[in-house]
């Protein structure tokens, strides 16, 4: 359940000593990635839900986060070809 909070909380690092100054010129060209979104319906339990909601007014952006954070920790790694060399 913790692991859900912090979601909530987590802060993004934007800065990249590395990285390059954009110009204008820069970000005339840059497209914004948004995922594609499906409305769908899902039975999910009242407390979950009544928790999600609590914690924020965008609470199912923080349920979709939830999902992803599950699925990007579960997903399986993808298997090498076995005829390619590295």
């Amino acid at each position: 359940m913790r692991q859900f909070k912090a979601l909530k909380h987590r802060k993004v690092d934007l800065t990249d000593p590395d990285a390059p100054e954009m110009t204008d010129a820069d970000w005339e060209n840059v497209k914004l990635y948004r995922p594609l979104k499906k409305q769908v319906t899902i039975r999910i339990d009242v407390d979950v839900l009544e928790w999600f909601k609590h914690a924020t007014k965008q609470y199912q952006t923080l349920i979709n986060q939830a999902c992803r954070e599950y699925m990007i920790h579960h997903a399986k790694p993808k298997k090498r070809s076995k005829n390619k060399h590295p």
